[in-house]
């Protein structure tokens, strides 16, 4: 490559990461705008991977000031994505008690332990045919609540009323309460963040990129979670290919004090 190629494609890159940077410094700063997930909650985490790309890219051409500065803005973002969800790996805890979940279609599959003491069951009811499965449930001497939502058919506004509601029931029980299923948004958005706050309630999985139909799509929005106190931890967790258009089977080993 000659002189004047050479000096054109260093123009080139100069441009793209000047301009790279300068608009990925506006994204972070609007990620934390209002600090409620920012103004594009949904993408978050595909910002965050465009991101490294950018980084890696500004490290293989040798322009290392651009690198710094991305990797300051990786730095920024993965704690901005971390602080609501477990990017990779599961929440764990040494724990002497364990309860054994399957998230189905039929919600009524879903207790596979045997060692279970149903209490009472029954559902939550929300409106806008959107509710969720309750059971009470007994085991080890330890007394808790499960429930298993799915909000991934809503609008945005059902949701919003939909965890308002899940949260006051929360507030009213006496006994630890487990979350799980597939909420519709990310951990990082404006309703679930405003959720967590409310019940002080904590992810405990890893992120799952599933979707109807599908097991795995890297671009499919993470809205499965199992949310916990303190004393929840997930032990193992397992995404079965899905079958029928149907959300994929979710097996679920969690740990408990």
């Amino acid at each position: 490559m000659g002189y004047l190629s050479q000096r054109k494609k260093s123009e080139r890159e100069n441009i793209f990461l000047k301009i790279s940077s300068a608009v990925f410094a506006v994204l972070t700063l609007c990620s934390f705008v209002c600090v409620s997930g920012g103004v594009f909650p949904d993408l978050l985490l595909h910002f965050y991977f465009f991101n490294l790309l950018l980084f890696v890219y500004a490290l293989y051409i040798g322009h290392w000031g651009y690198g710094g500065f991305f990797l300051l803005l990786l730095i920024v973002n993965f704690f901005h994505v971390s602080a609501f969800a477990n990017i990779l790996f599961d929440a764990k805890i040494e724990a002497p008690h364990h309860l054994a979940l399957e998230y189905t279609p039929d919600s009524r599959k879903d207790l596979i332990d045997s060692d279970l003491l149903v209490l009472r069951s029954g559902h939550l009811e929300f409106g806008n045919k959107t509710r969720a499965r309750f059971w009470a449930l007994e085991k080890n001497a330890h007394a808790f609540n499960l429930i298993r939502v799915d909000f991934s058919d809503g609008s945005a506004a059902a949701r919003r009323k939909s965890f308002r509601q899940l949260a006051a029931f929360i507030d009213a029980q006496d006994d630890p309460v487990i979350l799980y299923g597939n909420f519709g948004e990310a951990a990082w958005s404006r309703n679930m963040r405003r959720f967590l706050n409310e019940t002080g309630l904590k992810v405990k999985n890893r992120l799952i990129f599933a979707e109807k139909g599908r097991r795995f799509n890297p671009f499919a929005l993470p809205g499965f979670y199992v949310l916990g106190f303190a004393n929840l931890g997930v032990d193992s967790l397992r995404v079965s290919p899905s079958s029928g258009g149907e959300f994929p089977v979710v097996t679920m080993l969690l740990r408990f004090e």
